[in-house]
């Protein structure tokens, strides 16, 4: 049984769910040492969305690639580029 089906039982109906817990990274204890409190932390370099659309409404600067240019034209004409402030546009009836 899927989460779907799970969310759609009736009231009088009930599922259990088992829930596993793993850890991703191993925990750095030495023995003789006491336990530190570990953070990982992961950045994922992902590009901004943001920033072609307004490369483009400002400065009409578009990237060199031809899908990526004509994306970024359709996308732009969805947006507005106000002092400094990106701004979904709405177009009443949609």
């Amino acid at each position: 049984m899927n989460l779907v089906e799970t969310l759609a039982l009736g009231a009088k109906e009930s599922i259990t769910i088992p829930v596993c817990g793993q850890r991703v990274v191993t925990p750095l204890v030495n023995e003789g040492v006491e336990e530190v409190k570990t953070v990982f932390v992961y950045e994922i370099e992902e590009e901004d969305w943001h920033q072609p659309l307004i490369d483009f409404l400002e400065h009409r600067k578009l990237p060199s690639e031809s899908r990526r240019k004509t994306k970024v034209q359709w996308r732009a004409s969805h947006f507005l580029y106000y002092k400094g402030t990106l701004y979904r546009r709405h177009f009443p009836g949609l």
